[in-house]
């Protein structure tokens, strides 16, 4: 199964506050309660937190 990164890492690496890293988490999550996700459902999540990325 896989574990998570600690989240002070994932703030180091990421540049993304706790918070912010805990809503992407817990949107992930809602979206894939899985855990695993398909490239669709992939664009789709990258598309609401970067909607000016390209995501073909």
């Amino acid at each position: 199964r896989y574990k998570p990164r600690s989240l002070d890492e994932l703030t180091t690496r990421t540049k993304f506050s706790k918070k912010e890293i805990q809503l992407i988490y817990q949107g992930f999550k809602q979206e894939c309660p899985s855990g695993i996700v398909n490239e669709e459902t992939f664009k789709h999540i990258y598309g609401q937190f970067f909607p000016f990325a390209d995501t073909s």
